[in-house]
C-alpha cells in the first residue's frame, strides 16, 4: 500500500515549551504588511536543487501547503515542521512543502535532523528566499543579526493555481497551529457535494473505513484514527489505511455523498447500511437495507443504466441544494 503525501515517521512532536523555545537573536518586529495574496502567485512553481527539487506541476489536485522557514536555525521552525509531519494525514489530500532560505549544506543538515535521516518530510531550499518574495511574503524581519522574509503558510489549490488562504506570523514564534489549519482547510473546501452528502454530525459512511471497502471486508474505523476531507470525518481501522485515503481521498470517498445510490437514481436520499455495498470500477456504492428491502439487489439489476441515472441526478442535487 502506497505511503500518504507525507510519510509519518516522527515519533511525535518536539517536546519543547514555550519557554524553551525562546530564540536569543530574534528581535521584535512590526507586523507584515498584508495577509493577503500578490496580484498574482507564480504558479506553477520548482523549488530546490538536485535530488531535492519540488514542481508543483506534478500535483493536479488536492491542495499544496507551502511553509516559509526563517533562514538560520529556529526551533519554532523545527516544531512546526514535525508537528505538521505527525498530523498530515489528519487533513486529506494536502501536500506539504516546507522551504528554507539558507545555503545548501545547512539546509541539508537542517533536513536530517528534521527527518532523522529519513527522507520523510518534504524540504527544500528556497535559495535566495526567491519564491517567498514571489509569493508576496513581508520582508524586513530581524533575526540572529539578518534581515529575512517573515515565517508563513501559504495553502493553494492544487488544480486552479488559485490562493485559499495564507497565514503570515509576526514573529519566529507566530505560526499557524495545526488544528488552525485543519479549520481553514475544511472551511475553504466545503462544496454542495459536502453539504449535500450523508454524514450524520459531520461523521461519513457511520464511521466505517473507506478503504476497507477495497480490501472486501468492511469494518468499522477507530475514533481515535481519523482524517477530515472537505469538512466531513473518516474513520480508520489502522494509520496505513489512513495514510491511504490522505494521499488521494476521492478514490475512496463514497459515490452521491453516501447516500444509497438506487435511490438517487429516482433524485430520493435514502439511509444506507453500511455494510451493504458494492464497488464497481473503483467506485463505492451503498444502499439501503431494511423493512422495505435491499435497495442493492435492483441496482444489479440494472446497474448499466443505473449508474449513469444517478450520475445525472447527484448532479442536479449538488447543482441545486447549495
Amino acid at each position: 500500500m502506497p505511503a500518504g503525501p507525507l510519510a509519518l515517521t516522527i515519533a511525535g512532536a518536539l517536546a519543547l515549551s514555550a519557554g524553551t523555545l525562546a530564540i536569543a537573536g530574534a528581535q521584535p518586529a512590526a507586523a507584515p504588511a498584508s495577509q493577503t495574496a500578490p496580484a498574482a502567485l507564480p504558479i506553477p512553481f520548482v523549488v530546490g536543487e538536485g535530488d531535492h527539487r519540488f514542481d508543483s506541476a506534478t500535483v493536479t489536485k488536492g491542495l499544496i501547503a507551502v511553509h516559509f522557514l526563517l533562514k538560520t536555525e529556529c526551533p519554532y521552525c523545527m516544531k512546526h515542521t514535525r508537528d505538521y509531519a505527525r498530523r498530515s494525514a489528519e487533513v486529506a489530500g494536502v501536500r506539504h512543502i516546507f522551504l528554507k532560505p539558507d545555503d545548501a549544506a545547512a539546509v541539508d543538515a537542517w533536513r536530517t535532523q528534521a527527518v532523522g535521516g529519513e527522507p520523510a518530510i518534504d524540504i527544500y531550499r528556497d535559495a535566495d528566499a526567491a519564491l517567498a518574495t514571489g509569493f508576496g511574503i513581508p520582508d524586513g524581519y530581524s533575526f540572529h543579526g539578518e534581515t529575512v522574509h517573515f515565517p508563513a503558510t501559504v495553502v493553494i489549490d492544487a488544480a486552479t493555481g488559485k490562493e485559499l488562504f495564507r497565514h503570515v506570523g509576526t514573529s519566529n514564534a507566530d505560526r499557524l497551529a495545526f488544528d488552525d489549519f485543519a479549520k481553514k482547510v475544511a472551511a475553504a473546501t466545503v462544496d454542495a457535494a459536502t453539504t449535500q452528502g450523508h454524514a450524520e454530525k459531520g461523521l461519513a459512511v457511520k464511521g466505517y473505513d473507506v478503504v476497507s471497502y477495497a480490501d472486501g471486508k468492511p469494518e468499522k474505523g477507530k475514533d481515535t484514527i481519523t482524517s477530515k476531507h472537505r469538512g466531513v470525518t473518516y474513520r480508520f481501522a489502522s494509520e496505513a489505511r489512513r495514510d491511504h485515503f490522505a494521499a488521494n481521498p476521492e478514490q475512496f470517498a463514497p459515490a452521491y455523498g453516501g447516500w444509497c445510490a438506487t435511490a438517487i437514481a429516482d433524485g430520493d436520499k435514502v439511509d444506507i447500511e453500511p455494510t451493504n455495498y458494492k464497488v464497481t470500477n473503483g467506485r463505492l456504492f451503498l444502499f439501503y437495507k431494511g423493512l422495505l428491502g435491499n435497495a442493492k439487489k435492483d441496482w444489479d439489476k440494472k446497474e448499466a443504466t443505473l449508474t449513469p441515472k444517478a450520475d445525472a441526478e447527484w448532479t442536479k442535487i449538488t447543482a441545486s441544494r447549495k
